[in-house]
């Protein structure tokens, strides 16, 4: 299967002090070495606690942030060289946690996305224009009447759903869906989560779908990334992964999670979740998640074990395996 994009040891530092006089400056290894293929027409779930990297990586791969090392690739191409075209910059579109934050406040909903449709079509006409619009809200469950709204009239599913629309009105390939349903209602997460999928199937997307809820993932991806401390530890099929966990980071994620116990995912509670993620500015020596591991031994604290291959759809990077 051919990978639509492809990381290649992927590398995002940020500095986190300048040290005593400019000297000994520090950084976080948010994206530490990361290398990931994503596949066309999958759900690939990247999942991880806070502050593991997630969300770094999936800026990178929406073109918004510059690796400091590494490649991204979109079949073949090196991203950050091709970015400029039109073809290449609307396909990889991006919707994040807080619509609040990513919908103009002074825009209507007609203005929100007739400047997306446009900037896929600037010759579209008015009329056109309008019931391409009509026809985006009506496939999100919305109706006419919100084309004169304005994001602080809109409940949190529906500001949602608009930034998703926003996102699909320039007709990407890659879909990068980050925490998109954490800050809206329980009661509305399912119906979003219904809509994500319905819409995939609808204009064939490739998704990236980031998360910390296990449960989330059983229902909605193919594959999972697992990161910690800006690394990816364990990569497989979902189903693969929630049964027979590799990672002693993986168990304690699948035992921690109420969601993921109820689809009948792996537990054990000697891999109960215990202390905090290191600091990525002063991260173990060896493996990094060696200070919460009940099965770490000396040589986990001296090396840091690579992701490798366990089978032919399985990776990996635990000393033990």
């Amino acid at each position: 299967m051919e990978a639509v994009v492809r990381l290649i040891d992927v590398r995002k530092y940020f500095p986190a002090g300048a040290g005593i006089l400019g000297f000994g400056r520090k950084y976080a290894r948010a994206v530490d070495g990361v290398s990931l293929d994503v596949y066309g027409g999958e759900v690939l779930a990247l999942v991880g606690e806070s502050g593991s990297g997630k969300s770094t990586l999936g800026k990178i791969v929406a073109g918004l942030l510059e690796p400091d090392g590494g490649k991204v690739l979109y079949r073949g191409e090196d991203l950050f060289r091709i970015l400029g075209r039109r073809d290449v910059r609307h396909k990889i579109q991006a919707v994040f946690q807080n619509p609040d934050s990513s919908l103009n406040p002074r825009l209507t909903v007609f203005d929100t996305l007739s400047e997306a449709i446009k900037a896929r079509n600037p010759k579209l006409g008015n009329s056109h224009l309008l019931e391409e619009i009509v026809k985006l809200l009506k496939v999100m469950g919305l109706s006419e009447d919100h084309l004169v709204k304005y994001p602080g009239e809109l409940s949190g599913g529906e500001k949602q759903r608009i930034a998703i629309a926003r996102a699909l009105a320039v007709e990407p390939e890659i879909l990068v869906a980050d925490e998109i349903v954490s800050s809206v209602d329980v009661s509305v997460r399912a119906h979003i989560l219904n809509l994500l999928m319905d819409l995939k199937e609808m204009y064939k997307l490739t998704m990236i779908f980031i998360t910390h809820d296990m449960g989330l993932v059983w229902a909605v991806a193919d594959r999972i990334a697992i990161m910690y401390t800006g690394k990816i530890v364990e990569e497989g099929p979902v189903e693969e992964v929630f049964k027979d966990p590799l990672h002693p980071y993986t168990k304690m994620l699948l035992t921690s999670s109420p969601s993921a116990k109820l689809v009948g995912a792996y537990v054990d509670e000697k891999f109960k979740a215990r202390g905090e993620p290191p600091s990525p500015i002063d991260p173990p020596k060896g493996c990094k998640f060696v200070t919460r591991c009940p099965i770490a031994t000396k040589e986990c604290w001296t090396q840091e074990p690579p992701l490798k291959p366990v089978s032919a759809n399985r990776k990996a990077a635990c000393l033990k395996i």
